[in-house]
């Protein structure tokens, strides 16, 4: 079984380089008025080239916030379909703002840089004993 990491399919999304690559997408969006407030919903469902289909959900409120603080909003991903043999881990994520995002995806493109360099190295300067 092959695995995948979600910041793979995130970072296509976000139109960083990938092998994979979006072949199809449905978006549902909406706004509705909640006690004064405008509320936008957006829902994508994504198809990728490795069959993957992944749902991109976010909703915010349209209030005026500080330039200095990250707007609360809600943002996940949920993988929807993964063709057999293909585990896609995490398999949901979820997020309370855009901040809380980018981190996310800082922190676990740097992890998955170290774990390039970890197996190249073991790979290239295995030294026998």
């Amino acid at each position: 079984m092959t695995q995948n990491n979600l910041l793979t399919y995130v970072q296509t999304l976000k139109g960083k380089h990938s092998k994979i690559k979006v072949v199809d997408c449905l978006v549902q969006e909406e706004s509705l008025d909640e006690n004064g407030t405008t509320v936008t919903r957006y829902c994508a469902d994504y198809q990728f080239s490795d069959g993957v289909i992944l749902r991109y959900e976010t909703e915010q409120d349209e209030i005026e916030q500080d330039d200095y603080v990250c707007q609360e909003c809600w943002i996940s991903y949920k993988v929807m379909y993964s063709p057999e043999g293909l585990n896609i881990r995490p398999g949901y994520k979820s997020f309370i703002n855009q901040c809380q995002e980018d981190f996310w995806i800082k922190i676990n493109q740097v992890q998955s840089n170290e774990d390039m360099r970890t197996d190249y190295l073991s790979r290239h300067f295995h030294s026998e004993v």
